[in-house]
């Protein structure tokens, strides 16, 4: 369950991160082989090539992590995530998801939301003007298996301006007492309201299964038809369910959610997490 946990949580959000410091921008043609910048890869030996992306870098302590996601005009998505990212050399692709990366052909069909099982990034060039490598990786939707090889990339930074595009989904938490942020995403599907971020390899979900507006909500570890709060640590750990806590749902506003939460989380090893000043202001469809 934790892995399915894991996966769904990363189809969901596309965007992993957000924490304390950041830097993200759109990248634009101009730097890459021959004056350009490139995306591309083989999908199952067909050839696609992406016109758009973003970088990410976020920085906590001392430990970076950086993504990049690109875009074809039709909506496909290729992209990945490296934490705890030391520049140039080759980063395994595991399921720790430690280094991840992820294809979705159809924004709008589940079955071709892919996310890496094995494989390995390399990265040949990194600066503040540009960052280039190689990948190849094989991609599971929980059914079946893609192969992506002959992944390349050279993008040309040096000359973008920084665009936060993160403000309308923030999630942050002290956990045990240290402060931890997240990039959120939220899905509304009739009474069910879910708040999902990431950082990193870590996530967390806040499901209020008979959502009804402002108010206050009970937390329960009923995970089926409970309102519940989860944390995974990584793909590898047990993940930790609410056994007691409470959210608050402050205000709805132009699809704005906002509110608070916090809670006691325990795993199967008897390991627990104390959540408190839980926040979160994240923007639904």
């Amino acid at each position: 369950m934790k892995n399915t946990f894991a996966k769904t949580s990363l189809f969901c959000l596309l965007l992993f991160t957000l924490s304390c410091a950041k830097d993200i921008e759109y990248i634009q043609p101009g730097g890459g082989k021959g004056g350009a910048a490139f995306f591309k890869a083989k999908v199952d030996g067909q050839t696609i090539e992406f016109k758009q992306a973003t970088k990410a870098t976020y920085n906590v302590l001392d430990k970076k992590t950086i993504e990049i996601l690109a875009f074809t005009e039709s909506g496909k998505t290729m992209g990945f995530v490296i934490d705890d990212f030391k520049g140039p050399g080759k980063y395994l692709i595991t399921e720790t998801m430690l280094t991840t990366m992820s294809y979705i052909g159809d924004p709008q069909d589940f079955e071709t939301f892919f996310i890496s099982t094995g494989g390995q990034i390399t990265i040949t060039s990194y600066s503040d003007k540009l960052i280039a490598g190689k990948f190849d990786f094989t991609g599971n939707n929980g059914e079946r298996d893609i192969a992506i090889s002959n992944g390349e990339f050279s993008i040309d930074l040096s000359t973008l301006p920084v665009h936060d595009h993160l403000g309308d989904n923030k999630i942050s938490a002290k956990l045990n007492g240290v402060l931890a942020g997240f990039k959120g995403q939220i899905i509304i599907g009739g009474t069910v309201l879910n708040i999902s971020g990431m950082y990193g390899t870590k996530a967390i979900t806040l499901s209020l299964r008979d959502f009804n507006g402002v108010g206050t909500y009970t937390l329960t570890p009923d995970l089926y038809f409970g309102n519940t709060l989860v944390y995974i640590q990584s793909a590898d750990d047990a993940e930790f369910v609410c056994t007691s806590g409470t959210a608050t749902v402050t205000s709805v506003d132009n699809k704005i959610f906002k509110g608070t939460f916090s809670g006691i989380l325990e795993n199967s090893n008897g390991d627990k997490i104390n959540i408190t000043e839980g926040h979160f202001e994240v923007k639904g469809d």
